[in-house]
């Protein structure tokens, strides 16, 4: 197997798991670093993403296209709820702006989205 073809080759396990983007510059009181679980989803789990942005979409388009702000901000709440859903599988060291630890929920994930 190539050195490129080994590189980037998909894990499954990682496609449901995720892969830890970390935020060094984002660095807690605490010293631990927040990061989140991100997952791959190509193919099938794309084109649903995908799916998912259009219908929810449908129903703001002819109002954000005459300039309706409101629409448009709706809109972009429902897309990091999609995006939330769809690419985030978790997160550690996230914390409120107290220091507390969040646990990860999908609703807490759309909501700090």
């Amino acid at each position: 197997m190539s050195g490129l073809f080994k590189a980037f080759k998909t894990d499954e396990t990682k496609t449901q798991d995720g892969v830890l983007v970390s935020f060094a510059e984002a660095k807690n009181a605490d010293g631990t670093t927040p990061g989140f679980y991100v997952r791959y989803s190509g193919g099938k789990g794309s084109m649903g993403y995908r799916a998912a942005l259009d219908a929810a979409a449908k129903p703001y388009r002819r109002l954000i296209d005459n300039g309706d702000m409101k629409a448009q901000e709706k809109l972009n709440e429902i897309t990091n709820g999609i995006f939330s859903d769809y690419w985030i599988a978790g997160w550690e060291h996230v914390q409120d702006a107290d220091g507390n630890a969040l646990e990860y929920s999908k609703e807490a994930c759309r909501s700090l989205m």
